[in-house]
Order: C-alpha cells, then sequence, then structure tokens
C-alpha cells in the first residue's frame, strides 16, 4: 500500500502517462476483437470538488486494489471538469480523494493522526467500484470527516477561571484508505483560553468511547462519558458530513450541558469538581 515517499513519488506521474504505461502490458483493441482484455476508462466528473474551498490547495487522488496502485496530484489550478484514466479490468478497485495538505498525514494504510494531535481537517471522497466494464463513470464530492468540538466552561458567578486541564479521549486514530475509521489511541491535551473555552477536533467515530477527563496536577480527577452524552443528543456519526458540536460544562452546577445547534440536554451529577 501507499507510503508518504511512494504517495508523492507517484503524484508525480499524471494521468495520461499512466495511461500509457498501462497500453504496455495491455493489449491493443479493435471494435471486431474481444474486448475483455481491453483498458477500462474511469471518467471521474471533479466539476463539484473543483469548486469547492477545501480544493483550494489542490487534490491528492489514489486508486488502488489487487494488483494496482496509483497516485496523482493536481494542483488548484489543473484540476479538470473531468478526470480520465485508463484502468486493467478488475473486480474490485478502491479510489481516494484528499485535499492535498493531507499528503503529510498519510502512512502505508491511510491517513494517520499523529499522536497527541488533534484531528486534521479530513475532507475525502472514497468509492469503491469494479472496472470490469468498457467504462465507469463516477462523481466526486469531498465530505467532512471531523468534528469541532467547542467546549465552553461555565462558573456561577461568570468569571472564575476554570482551574483544571482537560484531555479528550478516544479509540479512533485515522482513516483507513476507503474511508473507514481506524481503530487505535487518540488523546489530545487541553487548556481553556482567556474565555473559559477549549477547541479540539475530533476524527469520526466508531462507537460512543470518546471521553471528556477533567485533570489536575497529580492527574485525571474526573472522566465523562462523553460519547455517550454525544449519542444521547442524537449526533449522527454516520452522517456523510459530521456536524460541529458545542458542549457547556457549568462545573460549580456540577452538571454538564450539551448542546448541538438547537439541541440541548443537562446531565447533573452528585460529585463537585
Amino acid at each position: 500500500m501507499f507510503s508518504s515517499k511512494l504517495t508523492r513519488a507517484l503524484g508525480l506521474i499524471p494521468a495520461l502517462l499512466a495511461a500509457a504505461l498501462l497500453s504496455q502490458f495491455l493489449p491493443g483493441c479493435s471494435v471486431i476483437e474481444d474486448r475483455d482484455d481491453c483498458p477500462s476508462v474511469l471518467i471521474l466528473d471533479l466539476d463539484q470538488v473543483r469548486r469547492d474551498s477545501v480544493a483550494a490547495g489542490g487534490l491528492l487522488l489514489l486508486v488502488h486494489g489487487e494488483s494496482l496502485e496509483f497516485a496523482d496530484t493536481l494542483a488548484s489550478d489543473e484540476i479538470p471538469q473531468v478526470y480520465r484514466l485508463a484502468l486493467p479490468r478488475l473486480e474490485r478497485l478502491v479510489l481516494d480523494l484528499y485535499p492535498l495538505q493531507l499528503s503529510e498525514n498519510i502512512d502505508l494504510s491511510g491517513i494517520a493522526i499523529d499522536q497527541g494531535a488533534q484531528c486534521p481537517e479530513v475532507w475525502s471522497y472514497d468509492e469503491t467500484f469494479s472496472s470490469m466494464g468498457e467504462s465507469v463513470k463516477l462523481k466526486a464530492c469531498l465530505h467532512k470527516n471531523f468534528c469541532d468540538l467547542t467546549i465552553a466552561l461555565v462558573s456561577a458567578d461568570g468569571k472564575t477561571r476554570w482551574p483544571f486541564s482537560m484531555a479528550i479521549g478516544g479509540s479512533v486514530s485515522g482513516y483507513e484508505f476507503g474511508g473507514a475509521s481506524r481503530r487505535g489511541d487518540f488523546r489530545v491535551r487541553m487548556r481553556p483560553d482567556s474565555s473559559n473555552h477549549c477547541f479540539v477536533r475530533v476524527p469520526r467515530q466508531l462507537d460512543n468511547s470518546l471521553v471528556l477527563e477533567v485533570r489536575g496536577e497529580e492527574g485525571a480527577l474526573r472522566t465523562f462519558a462523553l460519547g455517550e452524552y454525544l449519542g444521547e443528543s442524537g449526533y449522527d456519526w454516520t452522517a456523510p458530513d459530521l456536524e460541529d458540536a458545542f458542549i457547556e460544562v457549568n462545573y460549580s452546577a456540577t452538571s454538564i450541558t450539551f448542546k448541538i445547534d438547537a439541541w440541548s440536554r443537562t446531565i447533573s451529577y452528585e460529585t463537585v469538581i
């Protein structure tokens, strides 16, 4: 599978050169020949992506499966309305499309989140398809695969500074090629800003295991089942484009209030932080 160096190297190969390389080992075809051994043509509609602001820095395109690994980079001013690529006829191929700035997060199997770092802004288009026919048509659209969490810490008097640090922990550490969330440790430490707000970007979750820790100088003081509360709020981790979430923590009243758009719910606790 692709490594970062391999991705950058393959990214220098334009689609037309890839088609020429394929033509060296695929037989030529005419209308009177059996076309089963002829290359299939991927016709990828990039019109919507081309007009998307997240593609302003360019695109990284990967096609892989069985014995094929191909990568191409498209500068922002070179993104075509329709991208064509000659492919061998295979039952299953996967196409991944990312903003070019995610290249540094690519490892052997997908998008990796650095240890201790928040999730990068993962916009992607992932499609599994067959190239067994003479051509296959796909229409690309980049989807938002991260949630920006804002945690507002509220005191009874509205002035007291939050005296603790916080941490978000979870079980998703990135994305596999093809778009699936990758299981692994995710942990980010945070300190409130001057307005008693914390901000963290988290990846698409597979379950409700996300936790919020309140930490003192000697370690964790309290752990909240953040994923469970988000689930109760109706937050949908399977949505094509993840919504951002606003969480309010009222520590003087020993309660935590979750707000997502117009929805809110308050959960009370017996133990004071």
